[in-house]
């Protein structure tokens, strides 16, 4: 009888803990990093907010970044003064997080989209999935802004010492890669920052803060570089 009553408890313990994972989204979460299925989306209250501000303000621009923080820290709008640039780089948002964001795009009807992402959510089992999500990016913009062209950026390297909390330098790699094709079969140009930031397999310490994965805002210079022959017909205009 007392073995009975512990199975029963166990049980009930069991179910209790899976609501409570569920509840809070960490099976979510576990899934998606063990590579099994997408997260659940959630409202992006952010980008509603953006969303609601452009739509009153009724403003364009001529060049649109979309990404995470890495994006967020560059000042493109300063390096290409006389076009009209909007930086949606938004902090810790993930792929997931941008291909929600892209209606804000469609709001801003730029000539031009840069892309990049990726890092906060890829892990070194997932990297399929990750790539189903940035192909629906792409997929939106394409369906929104069909005279729109986009530019595919490569996710950069990490320090070593942060591999462990983010992924390996080999999992970005092989992400770029895949990246780098997607956008082959999309007809799109992608555009390799990667191995112009990495040195010995990590990023390059002279061009990183010291959390190992932002950028110096002289680190910089090097993107804008990388893209200026593409923004070059748009200022010419």
């Amino acid at each position: 009888m007392y073995d009975v009553f512990v199975t029963i408890v166990a049980i009930m313990f069991a179910i209790a803990a899976m609501g409570l994972l569920c509840k809070t989204g960490y099976w979510s979460k576990l899934l998606f990093k063990l590579g099994i299925k997408a997260p659940t989306p959630k409202i992006n209250w952010t980008a509603l907010s953006w969303e609601s501000c452009l739509l009153k303000l009724g403003t364009s621009a001529d060049i649109v970044f979309l990404g995470d923080s890495i994006t967020r820290g560059g000042n493109f709008h300063q390096q290409f003064s006389n076009l009209k640039i909007v930086n949606l780089g938004s902090s810790g948002d993930t792929l997931q997080g941008m291909c929600q964001r892209v209606s804000t795009v469609k709001l801003l009807q730029p000539k031009q989209v840069f892309l990049m992402g990726g890092i906060n959510g890829l892990t070194n089992l997932n990297g399929r999935i990750c790539i189903k999500i940035y192909e629906q990016i792409i997929n939106h913009i394409q369906e929104m802004l069909p005279e729109t062209t986009i530019y595919v950026l490569s996710v950069l390297p990490v320090a070593k010492k942060r591999e462990r909390k983010l992924c390996k330098n080999s999992t970005i790699v092989s992400f770029n890669q895949n990246v780098a094709e997607l956008a082959q079969r999309k007809g799109l140009t992608y555009i390799d920052l990667y191995n112009q930031y990495v040195l010995d397999g990590s990023l390059n310490p002279r061009y990183c803060k010291e959390d190992g994965l932002h950028l110096l805002p002289t680190a910089y210079d090097i993107w804008y570089k990388a893209i200026a022959h593409y923004v070059c017909p748009l200022m010419i205009k």
